[in-house]
């Protein structure tokens, strides 16, 4: 991701939802292999960029579980009138007579 402001609306978002970041570009950079190693057109990983994926994904979900991290709330979205509703529907089942 070479767009800045782009990984800074990310950055922006996770803060207000309290999501914990991860900004692939260091574990791209740290892995010592180019990018072209790890993705299919520059920008979508290939299996190599997935397998970083995963790996950091999983030391970062290690990291916040060793620290006691605190869960995420659900804030107010960032936009208005985008509220989310979740509710349960009980299945209605119908009964033909043939």
């Amino acid at each position: 991701m070479r767009q800045e402001q782009f990984a800074d609306a990310i950055k922006r978002v996770s803060t207000h939802y309290e999501a914990k970041t991860l900004d692939m570009r260091i574990p791209f950079k740290q892995s010592g292999m180019l990018t072209e190693q790890l993705t299919t057109d520059m920008v979508h990983p290939n299996g190599n960029g997935y397998q970083l994926y995963a790996s950091s994904i999983l030391e970062l979900i290690k990291y916040n579980i060793e620290i006691d991290a605190e869960i995420a709330s659900l804030p107010k979205p960032l936009t208005r009138g985008q509220t989310l509703y979740l509710y349960e529907k009980k299945a209605s089942f119908c009964t033909k007579r043939f």
